[in-house]
């Protein structure tokens, strides 16, 4: 039984031994690589990702004012017009956010349909204070969205 740990530390050694280095690979290279175990087209061209889970929002990054919601959703329209979704424009509908943070996306996993890699969770900092927990548990790519779901109620 102890040889297991072992045999598998040699093997992910050799393996990591055997991979060429990322310094040989070209900034193009590692962006196509990271895009295509994504998804390739169906993650590039995607048109629509409708998320859902559940999230702990606090404003401020005040603990005391933290709320959990068990039913969270975030609906993703991407403009048809660029040739990659994930450039940062389109349409997106949750919380306001305000100005410039950092996310950390985490714990991804796979839809089969269209075939997609989705991240399971997302934190979100401003100015290192987190201030978004947010688990999407299911997601939806390219499913019919109205334009209304991107209008505010008055």
């Amino acid at each position: 039984m102890r040889t297991l740990p072992l045999l598998l530390l040699l093997l992910v050694s050799a393996w990591l031994w055997a991979a060429e280095p990322a310094q040989a690979r070209s900034a193009g290279e590692i962006i196509e690589f990271a895009a295509t175990t994504a998804g390739g087209d169906a993650w590039r061209y995607a048109e629509t990702n409708v998320m859902s889970g559940h999230a702990t929002l606090c404003r401020d990054g005040d603990p005391d004012t933290c709320v959990h919601s068990d039913d969270y959703v975030m609906y993703r329209l991407y403009p048809t017009e660029i040739t990659d979704v994930h450039s940062g424009t389109g349409k997106f509908r949750l919380d306001a956010l305000r100005g410039f943070h950092r996310r950390i996306y985490t714990e991804y996993y796979w839809i089969d349909d269209p075939g997609f890699m989705q991240p399971g969770r997302v934190r979100l900092y401003y100015d290192g204070i987190r201030t978004s927990d947010i688990y999407w548990t299911q997601a939806s790519i390219n499913v019919p969205l109205d334009d209304a779901l991107f209008t505010l109620d008055e």
